[in-house]
């Protein structure tokens, strides 16, 4: 029998992975005589305004879905225009958007799904492995691959083929934070590699206390924080959080004191950051300049006069759609988001499918750009260190 083509084979993991557990059938009903049309919108449809409208008998409104375990934000969307919380439910997520909170499935059953994907993230991100490493080695940097399985996938075959020693992403993971069946679409997706794939948080995988506890429950990381460190062969790596809640867009705190402690502690050949926001989004091209660390100057310039001081190679950076690389009193920073969410630039801008793969030896490092296009692959060099 033929096998499937690869892009069936995709859709069909998908598939079977997002379905592997029990839906819950959820009912919502909203009474307004003076409505026209009222719309279910929330992170069950993505928020999308109008796939999940109400059905209306004697000005009552009704409307019945199907939903996986979890936890799920949601608001009922008014004849298009007036946005409000569920009257019906007392739940109210943290936060400036008041969502309406809907806990699916009984804490046991969640409780037991988030252990199972703790066993199965394990064996994606394999951290035990790190311990063992030694120069030269290599490894790739993506991110931002959310809702794109097919890209992402294509990108993970093409750097396995390399051999690397470990991946690191960038962050944007999933698509709504606090998606149980999400995170098991990406542990999925992730599996069955020879070499750790290691997260680093994004604004799409947390987004207050709730979804923050969830990625802690799932992901067991060096330190058992969300913010980590390890050293491989002659480099020190360094995972920092940019989607701490209530501190977004901030390298502040605690985590910086930690930042500073761990990067005077050690003294490797080679030092890379990773975090999900860039210091430095370009004013021209992507959408999150005002929105990145850029938003607290401050405290951006105090970050990066660190880095100097520690003589930080390089700073990996996601959360803006495209690959970029730019230059800062001496830091290069690198947006490398590209793995399969929607494209923020144009092509020439850096608006492509990517990832970046760093060749590490004694005496030099290397930096390497994986362009998809048309199914293949341009490789470009873009940085040597020595």
């Amino acid at each position: 029998m033929r096998g499937l083509p690869k892009r069936c084979f995709f859709l069909l993991l998908v598939a079977v992975t997002a379905f592997s557990y029990p839906r819950h059938k959820v009912t919502f009903t909203y009474e307004d005589e003076s409505a026209k049309t009222v719309h279910l919108v929330g992170t069950m449809n993505g928020w999308d305004r109008t796939s999940t409208p109400f059905s209306k008998k004697d000005g009552r409104f009704e409307v019945t879905v199907e939903l996986y375990p979890g936890e799920y934000e949601y608001k009922f969307l008014i004849d298009g225009e007036k946005w409000i919380t569920d009257p019906n439910n007392e739940l109210v997520c943290p936060g400036k958007y008041k969502n309406s909170l809907l806990i699916v499935g009984s804490e046991k059953e969640i409780e037991e799904i988030k252990g199972e994907l703790r066993e199965r993230a394990k064996l994606v991100t394999k951290i035990e492995e790190l311990a063992q490493g030694k120069t030269p080695f290599r490894f790739a940097v993506l991110g931002d691959n959310r809702g794109n399985p097919e890209v992402y996938k294509t990108l993970l075959e093409k750097i396995s083929s390399l051999a690397p020693n470990f991946v690191v992403n960038t962050g944007d993971l999933i698509t709504n934070a606090g998606h149980l069946y999400q995170w098991d679409e990406f542990i999925e997706l992730s599996s069955d590699y020879d070499f750790p794939i290691l997260p680093v948080v994004g604004n799409h995988d947390v987004d207050n206390p709730r979804s923050e506890k969830m990625y802690r429950d799932i992901f067991t990381l060096p330190g058992e924080e969300v913010y980590y460190s390890f050293t491989y062969g002659n480099s020190q790596f360094i995972a920092l959080d940019s989607e701490i809640p209530g501190g977004e867009s901030k390298i502040t705190g605690e985590q910086l004191e930690w930042l500073r402690v761990t990067l005077k502690e050690n003294s490797p050949t080679n030092r890379f950051v990773f975090l999900h926001r860039p210091l430095y989004p370009d004013s021209l091209i992507g959408s999150h300049f005002g929105n990145c660390l850029d938003k607290y100057p401050e405290e951006r310039d105090s970050l990066l006069a660190l880095l100097k001081m520690y003589k930080v190679d390089i700073v990996f950076v996601g959360h803006e759609h495209l690959f970029r690389k730019s230059v800062h009193d001496g830091v290069i920073q690198i947006i490398t988001g590209g793995a399969g969410a929607p494209l923020y630039a144009a092509e020439e801008d850096g608006g492509f499918y990517h990832f970046v793969l760093v060749n590490v030896e004694e005496e030099k490092t290397e930096g390497t750009l994986y362009k998809l296009k048309n199914g293949d692959f341009i490789v470009t060099p873009i940085f040597l260190l020595e």
